[in-house]
C-alpha cells in the first residue's frame, strides 16, 4: 500500500538530503515509489532503511535506474570487474529482472560499501546489498548519490515529487565516413502508434527487444521479441522477396525468443526464433517474425520507418510500416510487465485450479444417477464435435460433490441388430489430483455377440506425466494391460488420441474463459 507522506518526510526518504545512520546491517523494509522520469511517472521497487528515530530513506537498485534512463542522455552501461563499473552515456543491456525483485516484503541487507568505479573512476557512494533465495545479490543506491555522480538532476516539489531530468533523449552519433547509418546511432528506445498496435523497439549494444500491445484484440494482447543482433546490413534485398527489385537501405537481423502472452493465457508462450540474410522470416510459425527492414531514416528528427516482414506464399513480403521516434522509456514493456504482474497476482487469489474444476462442474454441472459416477456431477465437454472430433465419443469431466476428485470420461457405445446382434463400448478415464500429477488412468473395453464368439473384452491402468506429455503422438504407457500386445499398443496410442481431446476441449470451453491455463494442471508442453 502506497503511503501518503508530508512533503518535508517523502524528500527525506527518497533523496536522502538529511544524514542518517544506519547499521552495518539489518532489515530493509519494502517500499513502493513513483518517480517522475522526464515527465512520466515511473513506479520503483525501493526498500528503506530506518534510522533510530524511525524515518526511513529510500533506495533503488541500481539496475532498475539503468534500465529506466536507457536511451536518454543520462544513458550508462552497468559492468563488473571485480567491483561494480558505470560509464556514462553507454546504452545498458538488460539483464533480467529490472523493474521486479526475487523477492517480496521486508528483507535482511548487508553494507555495500564496495568500491564503485564511475567511467574507471573510484567514487564513493553508499550502498546495501540485498540477497535473493539463490544467492544472487543486487545493490541498491540512493537516488540523488546516483543523479550527482552520473549527471542527472533529481529533485523534489510539492506538486510533482520526486522527479528526475535527464536533459532528453540522447541524440545520435556522427555518421560513418561513408554516410552510412551504424548501429550505434540506432541505440535507444523506438516507440511507434498504429491504428491497433502500439511498439517499443529497444536496442542496447547488440540486444534487441520489441515489445508490441495488441490493442482490443481477442487473444494476443502483448509480443515481446528478446534477442542478440547478428548481423546489420545496408542495400539489403530480401531473398526470394515478391519483389526482386526491391532494395531497402537497412536491414537488423536477429536471434532470441517470440513470447506471446494474452490475459487468458497468464503465461507467455515462447517460441526460439533466428532470421539471417538468407532466411530472413523465421520458420517458427508467424510469417511476421522476420528481420527489421528499416526503410526510411530521419536521425535529424529522432524518426525511422520500419517494415515487418511475412512470408506470403514462399515470397518475402513486408507486413506493415511503422514509424518510429525516441523516446526516454518504453511505456509499452513496462505496460506489459504491470499487466502481467497483475494477472498473476489474480491468479494466485483464486486458489488452485483443480479447486476451481471441482467447483465449475459442482455448480454448472448435472447429477448422475446411474453407473459407475452416480451421485457425481458431469459437464459435456466437445458436445458439438467442434474440435473435429469423432462426434460417436462423449466426453465429460466429473467432479464428487463429497470428495472434491475431478475425473475426465470418454465413452464410446455401438449395438447392431439382425442375424448376428453385436454390442460393444469402450471407456477411457483420467483422475486429476491437485499435486499436478502424475495423474492415474483407466481404459476398459467389451465386446458381446450372440454368435460363437461370446463376449471378450480387455482392460487396463496406466499413469501420464502432464509435464512430458506433447500431443496425439505421444503413446500412453499402460501399468497393466488384460488384452494382446497388439490390442495394448492400439489403445495405448488412442487412449493419447483422447487425452488430446480432453485438453483441447478443457481449454478452449473451460479454462481459458476463466483465466486458466493447461499449464496449470501440469501440461506444460501441449501446445
Amino acid at each position: 500500500m502506497k503511503k501518503i507522506l508530508s512533503a518535508a518526510l517523502a524528500l527525506a526518504m527518497t533523496l536522502s538530503l538529511v544524514p542518517a545512520a544506519f547499521a552495518a546491517g539489518g532489515t530493509a523494509y519494502a517500499s513502493t515509489q513513483a518517480v517522475e522520469v522526464d515527465g512520466k511517472k515511473v513506479e520503483f521497487q525501493m526498500y528503506a532503511l530506518k534510522d533510530a528515530a524511525g524515518n526511513p530513506t529510500n533506495y533503488v537498485k541500481l539496475r532498475d535506474v539503468a534500465h529506466v534512463l536507457n536511451g536518454t542522455k543520462a544513458q550508462f552501461s552497468v559492468g563488473y570487474d571485480g567491483s561494480i563499473s558505470v560509464t556514462t552515456g553507454q546504452p545498458y543491456a538488460d539483464a533480467g529482472g529490472e523493474m521486479t525483485t526475487p523477492y517480496s516484503g521486508d528483507r535482511a541487507y548487508r553494507d555495500g560499501s564496495g568500491a564503485v568505479k564511475v567511467n574507471g573512476q573510484s567514487a564513493s557512494l553508499e550502498s546495501i546489498i540485498l540477497t535473493d533465495d539463490a544467492g544472487g545479490d543486487y545493490t541498491y543506491f540512493k537516488l540523488r548519490d546516483l543523479g550527482s555522480a552520473l549527471g542527472f538532476k533529481v529533485d523534489w516539489t510539492a506538486d510533482r515529487g520526486v522527479f528526475i531530468e535527464t536533459g532528453g533523449a540522447s541524440q545520435p552519433t556522427a555518421p560513418a565516413s561513408d554516410g552510412k547509418l551504424t548501429l550505434d546511432q540506432l541505440q535507444g528506445i523506438w516507440h511507434a502508434e498504429g491504428d491497433d498496435t502500439v511498439i517499443d523497439l529497444i536496442i542496447s549494444g547488440n540486444q534487441i527487444t520489441e515489445c508490441r500491445h495488441a490493442i482490443g484484440s481477442d487473444y494476443v494482447n502483448y509480443i515481446l521479441n528478446t534477442g542478440t543482433i547478428t548481423d546489420f546490413q545496408s542495400d539489403y534485398t530480401p531473398k526470394d522477396s515478391v519483389d526482386e527489385t526491391k532494395t531497402y537501405p537497412y536491414a537488423i537481423f536477429w536471434s532470441g525468443t517470440h513470447e506471446r502472452w494474452g490475459k487468458g493465457d497468464l503465461e507467455p508462450k515462447k517460441y526460439s526464433v533466428t532470421v539471417t540474410p538468407d532466411n530472413p522470416v523465421s520458420a517458427g510459425g508467424y510469417g511476421y517474425l522476420g528481420a527489421y527492414y528499416i526503410d526510411e531514416v530521419d536521425l535529424e528528427n529522432n524518426r525511422i520507418g520500419f517494415k515487418y516482414m511475412e512470408d506470403l506464399l514462399k515470397k518475402v513480403e513486408y507486413r506493415r510500416h511503422y514509424e518510429y521516434t525516441k523516446a526516454s522509456s518504453s511505456p509499452v514493456y513496462d505496460m506489459y510487465v504491470a499487466d502481467l504482474k497483475e494477472a498473476r497476482e489474480a491468479k494466485e487469489e483464486r486458489g488452485s485450479v483443480y479447486e476451481f474444476l471441482a467447483n465449475y462442474v459442482t455448480a454448472n454441472g448435472k447429477k448422475k444417477t446411474y453407473g459407475d459416477f452416480k451421485g457425481q456431477y458431469y459437464c459435456y465437454l466437445d458436445i458439438l464435435g467442434s474440435l473435429g472430433t469423432n462426434k460417436d465419443w462423449t466426453y465429460l469431466i466429473y467432479a464428487d460433490p463429497d470428495t472434491g476428485r475431478v475425473t475426465l470420461e470418454a465413452s464410446w457405445a455401438s449395438y447392431s441388430s439382425g442375424r448376428y446382434s453385436i454390442s460393444g463400448s469402450t471407456f477411457y478415464t483420467l483422475e486429476l489430483s491437485p499435486d499436478g500429477g502424475p495423474y492415474r488412468g483407466s481404459y476398459r473395453n467389451s465386446t458381446s455377440t450372440d454368435s460363437i464368439l461370446g463376449s471378450f473384452g480387455d482392460t487396463g491402468t496406466f499413469r501420464i506425466n502432464p509435464a512430458s506429455f506433447t500431443s496425439q503422438t505421444a503413446a500412453l504407457s499402460f501399468d497393466s494391460f488384460s488384452g494382446s500386445s497388439s490390442s495394448q499398443s492400439f489403445n495405448e496410442k488412442n487412449g493419447a488420441e483422447t487425452v488430446k481431446i480432453w485438453l483441447m476441449a478443457l481449454r478452449k470451453e473451460i479454462l481459458k474463459p476463466n483465466g486458466f491455463t493447461l499449464s496449470d494442471l501440469g501440461f506444460t508442453s501441449f501446445n
